[in-house]
C-alpha cells in the first residue's frame, strides 16, 4: 500500500469517527450509531484539533461547540494532555479563539509559546489565505478568519458518551470527577461481588492531572465515603460502589472503559507523522525506516491502553513498510472495539 493511500485510509477512518463522537456530544451533525463508552472531553477535542486539519468544516463545528460549551471544558486539562509542540499551539490556539469569541470567561486566556521559524497552513493541502485568522496567527498557523456558528448544542447527559459530563455537573469541573470517571468506567466489567482496586499513580495518569492533585482529591473522596481506600504496604488502593454509584447518578450502569488519554495519543501521532511523511521525498528505505520509530513511540501508547500492537512477521529495510500497514490496520480495528481489553 502506497502511503497516500494509507494516509486516505486512516483521515477516513478517524474523520467519521469524531464526526460520529461530536454529533452525540452536541455538534450540528446527525449520529451514525450510538458510543457505548464514556469521552475523554479534552482528550476527543486535541484529536479532533489534529485529524480535522483534513476538515476545515468539523475544525471549526468542533470550535463552535467549545465555545458554547467551554464551561464544561478545562483549559488547564487540555494543556496537560499536549504532548508535542504542535499538540501545545493547537491547544492554545482554540483557547486564543474561544476567548475572543466568548468574551471574558474563567481560565479562558491563552499562554504564550515559542513561535515555529515559519508559519504554517492550519488545514492540509491549504496554502493561500487572503487574510489570518489571529488566534491561529498567533500561534504559527494560517488560516482564514471565522464566526461561531452557534449551531452546538449542550450535551445530551442521557447518552452514555457524555458520563463525564453529568460528572462534571456533580463534582464540577474539575480532578473529582476525573477521578471518578476513571474509577466508575474503568470498574464496570468486574466480575459480580468484585470491586478493582487501582493506585493512585494508575488513577492520575487517567485523570489528566498531577498526581498530587489526584491525590488529594481521592484523600477527600475516601473520607468523604464517596469511594473505599485499601492500604497494602506503603501503597494506597481505591475502589468504588458502581452500582451505588449507577443508583444515585440516574444511570443503568457505567459506560465501558477506554483508555482515551493513550488511544488517541497515539492515533493523532499516527495522523500527524502520516500527513509530514507524505510529502517528504523519502526513498523507500528512509520510508520505512522512519515509520518503525513512529511505530515505536504509537505502540508504546496502545500497550498502556490494553491494546497492544502484533508484529505478524519480522522485517529489516523497506519490507517494514508493508508490517507498518499491519499494525495501522490492527490499531483501526482495535481502538473503537467494544470488548473490554
Amino acid at each position: 500500500m502506497q502511503i497516500s493511500e494509507l494516509r486516505d485510509r486512516v483521515s477516513r477512518e478517524l474523520l467519521a469517527f469524531a464526526w460520529n463522537e461530536w454529533a452525540q456530544m452536541g455538534v450540528l451533525s446527525e449520529a451514525r450509531s450510538e458510543s457505548p463508552w464514556a469521552a475523554d472531553p479534552e482528550a476527543h477535542l486535541l484529536f479532533t484539533l489534529q485529524i480535522a486539519r483534513d476538515d476545515p468544516r468539523l475544525f471549526d463545528e468542533t470550535l463552535d461547540w467549545f465555545s458554547t460549551n467551554a464551561a464544561l471544558v478545562s483549559a488547564q486539562r487540555l494543556r496537560n494532555m499536549a504532548a508535542e509542540d504542535e499538540d501545545k499551539r493547537l491547544a492554545e490556539a482554540a483557547i486564543a479563539w474561544v476567548a475572543k469569541h466568548r468574551g471574558r470567561f474563567r481560565g479562558f486566556s491563552a499562554k504564550p509559546l515559542p513561535m515555529p521559524e515559519a508559519p504554517q497552513p492550519l488545514f492540509y493541502g491549504m496554502h493561500k489565505t487572503t487574510d489570518d485568522d489571529e488566534s491561529f496567527s498567533a500561534f504559527g498557523f494560517r488560516r482564514s478568519p471565522f464566526q461561531p456558528s452557534k449551531k452546538s448544542r449542550r450535551p445530551d447527559l442521557r447518552r452514555p458518551i457524555n458520563f463525564g459530563f453529568r460528572l462534571r455537573n456533580v463534582f464540577g469541573l474539575g480532578v473529582r470527577a476525573e477521578v471518578m470517571r476513571f474509577l466508575l468506567t474503568a470498574s464496570r466489567h468486574a466480575p459480580p461481588g468484585r470491586r478493582p482496586r487501582f493506585s493512585t499513580p494508575a488513577i492520575a495518569d487517567e485523570a489528566g492531572f498531577a498526581k498530587r492533585n489526584v491525590h488529594d482529591a481521592l484523600v477527600a473522596l475516601a473520607e468523604a465515603g464517596s469511594i473505599e481506600l485499601s492500604v497494602i504496604g506503603r501503597e494506597h488502593f481505591y475502589a468504588v460502589d458502581v452500582a451505588a454509584w449507577s443508583a444515585a447518578l440516574g444511570v443503568e450502569d457505567s459506560p465501558i472503559y477506554r483508555d482515551w488519554t493513550h488511544i488517541l495519543l497515539g492515533l493523532r501521532e499516527l495522523h500527524r507523522w502520516l500527513a509530514e511523511a507524505e510529502s517528504a521525498d523519502f526513498t523507500p528505505y528512509m520510508l520505512a525506516s522512519e515509520a518503525r520509530l513512529k511505530m515505536g513511540e504509537i505502540q508504546s501508547s496502545f500497550t498502556h491502553a490494553g491494546m497492544p500492537l502484533r508484529e505478524a512477521r519480522p522485517a529489516e529495510g523497506a519490507d517494514y513498510w508493508e508490517v507498518f500497514v499491519d499494525l495501522v490496520e490492527q490499531m483501526l480495528k482495535q481502538y473503537r472495539s467494544e470488548l473490554p481489553f
